[in-house]
This record gives C-alpha cells, sequence and structure tokens, in this order.
C-alpha cells in the first residue's frame, strides 16, 4: 500500500466557516505535507476537483496495467469530454 498513491478528503467543509476551514487545510498543509480535498457530501461543494482527480489515477493505473498485459481499458477524461448544446436536443 506504500506504493498507492492517496488522497485525502475533508467531508463536511460546510459545517465550518470558511475561514476554519482555510485554518485546517492549511495545518495539514504544513504538518503532514497533504493538500486535502476540501468537500461537502451534502451540498456537493469540492466534488468536482476530488472526482476529476480520482479519474486522473484511475487512469494512470489503467494506463500502467495496459502496458504491461495490455488488458486495460482507459476511462475517456471529463475535460476532454464534449459537451453537446443543451438546445440542439430540444
Amino acid at each position: 500500500l506504500i506504493d498507492k498513491p492517496e488522497i485525502v478528503a475533508l467531508n463536511k467543509i460546510d459545517s465550518f466557516f470558511p475561514d476554519e476551514a482555510e485554518v485546517i487545510r492549511a495545518k495539514f498543509e504544513e504538518d503532514a505535507a497533504i493538500s486535502p480535498f476540501m468537500i461537502s457530501a451534502v451540498s456537493k461543494e469540492g466534488m468536482r476537483p476530488l472526482l476529476f482527480k480520482l479519474v486522473e489515477y484511475i487512469n494512470a493505473d489503467k494506463e500502467r496495467r495496459a502496458k504491461e498485459d495490455g488488458t486495460a481499458e482507459v476511462i475517456p477524461s471529463l475535460y476532454d469530454t464534449k459537451i453537446e448544446d443543451e438546445e440542439s436536443h430540444l
């Protein structure tokens, strides 16, 4: 497990004042050299960047495995996905 990437997410940030959440984030960065994702599962705040990072890690692992054994399929990047104009579906 030591070689696995690690993602730290601090949930319930909506229960703090913004300056309190920033103090908590700074403490993690200072004490543990970790830049945590600050999220709220209820309000969905901060979830998008966390999900993008998860897809990035999953794809990197799949690419590594595909090079080793040729079996992994990469998830399309959300940044590369073309979003069609909503009016074209009406």
